[in-house]
C-alpha cells in the first residue's frame, strides 16, 4: 500500500470537514447559503455538550467596512496564509455522530494548515473547540456559522465567499487574521508576540473578537487541542 500523497490526505480530511456540517435541516435551510445542500446530515459530538457560541459584539456595518478596506489594501488576502489545502471533493454523510477519529483528523488538518502558514498548529483547534465544538455548523449566534463561527453578513463574500461549503476557506480566514494580529503586535514593539503558548488564547480572542467576558475561554482548551494532535490520525486509503 503506498503512502497517500499529502494533498490527497488534506483533500480527504477537508471532505470530512464539509460532511460535518451540523444541525437540523430547518436551521440549515434558514441560515446556510443557497450553495449548501439541504441533504447535509445533522451531526453532533459524542459525549460533548453543545458548544459555547461566543457572542460577537462587532457591528456588522463597521466590520464589513473594515473587511472591504482590507480587500483593497491586499488584493490577494489568501496569499498571506499560504495554506496548501485542497477543496473538499465529496460530501458523503458520516452519520449522526462525529467520532473521536474524525475529531482527530480534523484537528490534524487544521494544524497542518497553520504550520504551513508559520503559525502554531494548536491555534485553530483551540478556537474551533470553543466556537463550534470542532464542527462545521450551519447555525450559531446571530448569523455566525462554520468551525470558527464567522459572520455570514460580513465574511461570506470576496475571498471567503461560500466558506461554509468550503472548509479550507474557513481555515485560510483564520490564518489570515492570526497573521495580521501577530504582525500588528510585533510592529508595535512586541517582537516575541505569539511565542508563548500561555498567550495563545488571547491571540485567538483577538482573531475571534468575542465579548470581553469570553476572551479567556480559548486558553482553557490548549490541553485538549494538544491531546487531539498527539493522537495519530486515521490513515487515508490510497
Amino acid at each position: 500500500m503506498r503512502r497517500p500523497a499529502r494533498r490527497d490526505w488534506l483533500a480527504t480530511v477537508a471532505a470530512l470537514a464539509l460532511a460535518c456540517a451540523g444541525a437540523g435541516a430547518a436551521a440549515a435551510a434558514a441560515q446556510t447559503p443557497a450553495t449548501i445542500s439541504d441533504a447535509v446530515p445533522a451531526v453532533g459530538l459524542a459525549g460533548s455538550p453543545e458548544p459555547l457560541w461566543v457572542p460577537d459584539p462587532e457591528d456588522a456595518d463597521v466590520s464589513a467596512a473594515d473587511a472591504a478596506a482590507a480587500d483593497v489594501a491586499d488584493a490577494d488576502p489568501l496569499a498571506a496564509a499560504a495554506i496548501d489545502v485542497a477543496a473538499a471533493a465529496i460530501s458523503a454523510p458520516l452519520g449522526d455522530v462525529v467520532g473521536d477519529d474524525v475529531r482527530v483528523a480534523l484537528a490534524h488538518w487544521m494544524a497542518r494548515g497553520m504550520q504551513d502558514a508559520g503559525l502554531p498548529g494548536e491555534l485553530p483547534v483551540m478556537a474551533a473547540l470553543v466556537e463550534s465544538g470542532l464542527r462545521n455548523l450551519p447555525y450559531g449566534d446571530r448569523d455566525s456559522v462554520g468551525f470558527f463561527q464567522m459572520r455570514q453578513g460580513i465574511w461570506d463574500r470576496g475571498a471567503y465567499a461560500g466558506y461554509l461549503a468550503r472548509p479550507e476557506l474557513q481555515l485560510r480566514w483564520f490564518a489570515d487574521h492570526a497573521i495580521a494580529v501577530r504582525e500588528a503586535r510585533r510592529a508595535a514593539g512586541d517582537l516575541t508576540y505569539g511565542s508563548d503558548p500561555a498567550t495563545w488564547g488571547e491571540w485567538i480572542a483577538s482573531v475571534e473578537r468575542p465579548a470581553s467576558p469570553y476572551r479567556g475561554r480559548y486558553q482553557l482548551r490548549l490541553a485538549e487541542a494538544r491531546a487531539l494532535l498527539v493522537t495519530a490520525a486515521a490513515p487515508v486509503a490510497p
